[in-house]
């Protein structure tokens, strides 16, 4: 029956597309089921903070096995900011997502953090994409060594028209030269830290895996035992770009990635050097002016915007 509603739909669209092309995009959208699916690599999801309703199927690479509930809390705490809590104390910027938490740093049976690396969060990013069928993949951590094995499943999630979004890391104190990986590669969307006014934030890394900016400052979330938490980082702005992009795609479904990242960048608010600079990349996230670029965007726009030029993962 699946098929069957497939091969329909499609008929449906090509008919569409003939009949009337000046409104194909709006007619093609309105086809398409608008629950979009997220997979979020992290630490797991507690479903004493999350609706359950919200929480899909996932799986534990560190323990290879399907138990997904969140023992250290950063997961839940992304999944708060997306979708909101199971008391409606947070507001989700997406409710009617689904997440599907894919484990990739835990805890073992002596409260030991344990974390996976490069080749994990490769086979995460891939299984996300063939195995969860998720066309958003939110990665709030990085590794701090390029892989050929991870660049190679990003390249995978972009030929397959997966949008990956990453946080560029919250050490530019410390160690400013460090690149965080994937967000260092050029498909990902890499997200920094502003403060509410709107300054760039003292722990943001500044460099090329930069290229949009969102709030990761006294940002108001919720904890793996379900209250409330005030945190900061460039994880949890990274969390608010990737509903951003998820409130894009359930109001427009067949928009490309290449196209959600030019709306992006292009819709941002400027705050540094004019146009792309290493410090705040495109700029301030802006999502109401993303989503009336969503409207109005041609069906295939030329790409106008560019970026510039075994270690286990690190939370943001």
């Amino acid at each position: 029956m699946l098929y069957l509603k497939k091969v329909f739909i499609f008929f449906i669209c090509i008919m569409v597309l003939f009949l009337f092309p000046n409104g194909t995009v709006r007619a093609l959208d309105d086809m398409v089921e608008r629950i979009v699916k997220i997979a979020v690599i992290d630490t797991g999801i507690s479903t004493s903070a999350i609706d359950s309703e919200k929480i899909g199927q996932g799986y534990n690479y560190i323990e290879d096995n399907e138990d997904t509930e969140d023992l250290i809390g950063h997961g839940t705490a992304i999944a708060g900011i997306l979708v909101g809590d199971r008391l409606e104390n947070v507001k989700g910027i997406i409710p009617n997502a689904l997440l599907i938490p894919l484990v990739c740093q835990t805890k073992d049976r002596d409260n030991k953090v344990t974390a996976g690396n490069h080749e994990i969060l490769a086979r995460a990013i891939r299984d996300a994409i063939d195995l969860f069928d998720c066309r958003i993949i939110n990665i709030s951590n990085g590794v701090v060594e390029e892989s050929a094995i991870l660049h190679e499943a990003v390249k995978y999630a972009e030929e397959k028209n997966v949008l990956v979004i990453a946080s560029v890391g919250n050490s530019q104190k410390e160690n400013p030269n460090a690149l965080y990986y994937p967000a260092a590669y050029s498909a990902v969307i890499g997200v920094g830290s502003v403060n509410s006014r709107g300054q760039i934030s003292t722990f943001s890394q500044r460099n090329q895996s930069v290229n949009i900016m969102a709030e990761g400052e006294k940002i108001w979330t919720i904890s793996k035992n379900g209250k409330q938490l005030m945190t900061q980082g460039t994880s949890y702005a990274t969390a608010y770009v990737t509903g951003a992009v998820a409130t894009l795609l359930s109001t427009r479904p067949t928009l490309t990635a290449n196209q959600v990242r030019n709306i992006l960048y292009g819709s941002a608010k400027d705050i540094h050097t004019k146009g792309y600079d290493t410090d705040s990349g495109w700029g301030i996230i802006q999502m109401t002016k993303a989503l009336e670029w969503a409207k109005s965007i041609p069906l295939f726009p030329k790409s106008i915007f560019l970026k510039s030029s075994n270690t286990q993962f690190q939370q943001m």
